[in-house]
């Protein structure tokens, strides 16, 4: 089993494999390189691989909105719920993939840090259930792949964490989060008209679900504190008028930091 599959059109391979160079280095498998072993068809092998990844990151570019085999991946991807989508430059996405959130790439060039990259690396650990390891935290420490969660029984150094309602709205809550070594923006909101719930961390998608019908409930997500990483949860109640958000509870390592 591979933990990505990146589908991309032809003209884009140099930058396929260099983005499968940078996610390997996140300590994820990645099948990229479409070559085709003697006796066998290219669509077995695909098909194959798509079957047995476990998130699969469409590469949209001019020459990929063009290529029936990119959307027939994007489509499976779409199916099994485990489709990120990327921006190499600016396109119109097709229709029925415009409706996810695409991270975009356009003006990465393989540096340690980029905004797109880290949105990137935090949807697929969000599919992957592998936990952030960008640089989604204030202090400017990076996160370490691997790094242990911490357990959720709060210690003594967590006793002053809080939260503080910064902005709010009928479709938005914004949260400023105190913790022991790092300060976040956590916001929470839905878009209109698709009524898709979002969660962000300092400004970068780390959940994304559903729709006013299909309410979750609860948000999971990881949060970092100086260089270890918790699993952080926002819970909310199905709104009675759709678009709007109900009083939220938001809870980092077990512990409550912000309640209304």
């Amino acid at each position: 089993m591979t933990d990505i599959f990146i589908s991309y059109a032809s003209e884009d391979r140099a930058k396929a494999k260099a983005l499968a160079e940078a996610l390997g280095r996140q300590n994820w498998s990645v099948w990229w390189d479409r070559h085709i072993p003697p006796g066998r068809s290219f669509d077995q092998v695909i098909e194959e691989a798509l079957n047995s990844a476990r998130c699969i990151i469409v590469l949209w570019s001019r020459k990929a909105v063009l290529s029936d085999w990119v959307k027939t991946e994007a489509a499976e991807g779409l199916r099994r719920k485990l489709l990120v989508p990327a921006l190499l430059e600016e396109v119109k996405i097709p229709l029925e993939f415009r409706r996810i959130q695409a991270a975009d790439l356009s003006d990465w060039s393989e540096r340690p840090s980029n905004p797109g990259f880290d949105a990137l690396v935090t949807a697929i650990a969000a599919i992957l259930g592998a936990g952030v390891s960008t640089t989604i935290e204030s202090s400017g420490k990076p996160l370490l792949p691997g790094s242990p969660l911490v357990p959720s029984t709060p210690s003594q150094s967590q006793q002053g964490w809080h939260g503080e309602l910064i902005a709010t709205g009928w479709s938005l809550r914004k949260m400023r989060v105190y913790l022991s070594h790092d300060t976040h923006l956590v916001e929470f909101s839905l878009t209109k008209p698709m009524g898709i719930q979002i969660v962000k961390v300092d400004d970068i998608f780390v959940v994304q679900a559903g729709g006013p019908v299909a309410w979750p409930g609860t948000y999971e997500f990881q949060i970092a504190d100086g260089d270890q990483r918790y699993p952080a949860t926002i819970e909310s109640e199905q709104p009675i008028w759709p678009y709007k958000i109900r009083p939220c509870r938001l809870t980092v390592a077990g512990r409550l930091v912000y309640s209304e």
